[in-house]
């Protein structure tokens, strides 16, 4: 995604848009994939910032559906 959005800023943008139309498709599974992905891409760029709350809000979801 990085590569074929001129950077990681850029694929976090897609990524949010993605996990938002994925939601509205009731496809929560792949707004999760989408979510999980931009914010690791927040974390690459700034590890000591929120995004790596958000990882962890992330991966300690319980909900088999969800899980990749």
């Amino acid at each position: 995604m990085m590569a074929a959005t001129r950077g990681p800023r850029s694929g976090i943008i897609h990524y949010d848009e993605a996990a938002e139309k994925a939601e509205e498709a009731g496809r929560p599974d792949l707004a999760m994939l989408a979510r999980l992905r931009s914010a690791w891409l927040s974390y690459r760029l700034a590890p000591q910032g929120t995004a790596r709350e958000q990882l962890e809000t992330l991966a300690a979801t319980a909900d088999p559906a969800l899980r990749a």
